[in-house]
């Protein structure tokens, strides 16, 4: 059995040329659509571009297969991408595509509904047997899995399936770690630096000392912790009112995840408390998305 190399390409080709940015998936919602009922899939679109306010939401395909009694398979993809990707002009050269422009290719993940299309095609084609597919292909994957979390899970039967949504080939990840983002807000007291530094009281110096205590990097085997931003102040003469940290963990380990994430707090706590001293106020705000 061998797939159709050129028809692939050309698959590829067309679903590239579509803009679909997150929250405008309208135009590749409504081809994909049309390419899975000419397949002879059942296909609807859920409401989730209703709740997060996008132009479509996941598409699921249901293929009947050769023998319904076999256990589903779930194969999935994601139809947005990120920008700019307004006028893509994908280019096969040397056996790899590229973009002409100065807009992304979109093969992320656009190679992957590519794939699971012409595995459609090889079967069907082949009179190969086949389980019963549900082909599910989300919405605004780029911009936090958001697609995905308004699927209603409890409409599909598979219990075992494939993402197609990796580089490189012979590789299968078998499970992806949890994350949760936290952001701290630290506000002191806002002096001039040149005429009263001692009537004022510096965010960026508390939030510093706070971020120094911090566990960052690999934690344990499991477990990671960054933080990535920090915003605050307004000029050099000026001590800093507030600041804002922002930054993440991730973990195969819920449990170790969210030991972390409280953790953060009472180091936080701590260099707010130390340096709280005159009746200065400092507040400290903790956010997980």
């Amino acid at each position: 059995m061998k797939i159709n190399v050129q028809r692939l390409c050309d698959e590829f080709s067309s679903l590239a040329a579509i803009s679909s940015p997150s929250f405008h998936e309208g135009e590749i919602a409504t081809y994909l659509q049309q390419r899975f009922c000419a397949l002879g899939a059942q296909v609807e679109i859920d409401n989730a571009g209703h709740e997060i306010n996008g132009e479509s939401g996941n598409l699921i395909a249901r293929f009947v297969g050769t023998d319904p009694t076999r256990e589903p398979l779930l194969l999935s993809a994601h139809m947005d991408t990120v920008s700019p990707a307004k006028g893509v002009e994908p280019v096969l050269c040397d056996g790899v595509f590229r973009s002409a422009g100065a807009t992304i290719l979109g093969a992320d993940d656009k190679s992957g509904i590519a794939q699971i299309i012409e595995a459609l095609e090889v079967l069907q084609e082949n009179n190969l047997p086949y389980p019963p597919l549900e082909v599910v292909i989300t919405v605004c994957e780029e911009v936090g899995l958001l697609g995905a979390k308004q699927l209603d899970y409890s409409q599909l039967k598979a219990k075992r399936g494939l993402v197609l949504d990796t580089s490189g080939v012979g590789l299968v990840a078998r499970k992806a770690p949890c994350a949760n983002k936290v952001r701290f807000v630290v506000e002191g007291i806002e002096a001039h630096a040149g005429l009263d530094p001692e009537h004022g009281l510096s965010a960026i110096q508390v939030a510093s000392l706070a971020i120094s205590q911090m566990k960052l990097g690999r934690v344990d085997g499991e477990t990671t912790a960054n933080i990535g931003l920090i915003t605050g102040g307004q000029a050099t003469n000026i001590i800093p009112r507030n600041v804002q940290i922002m930054g993440e963990a991730r973990s195969f380990d819920v449990d170790s995840m969210a030991s972390k994430r409280l953790t953060w707090l009472p180091v936080c706590s701590k260099f707010i408390l130390s340096m709280n001293t005159l009746s200065l106020m400092i507040l400290l705000v903790c956010v997980v998305f």
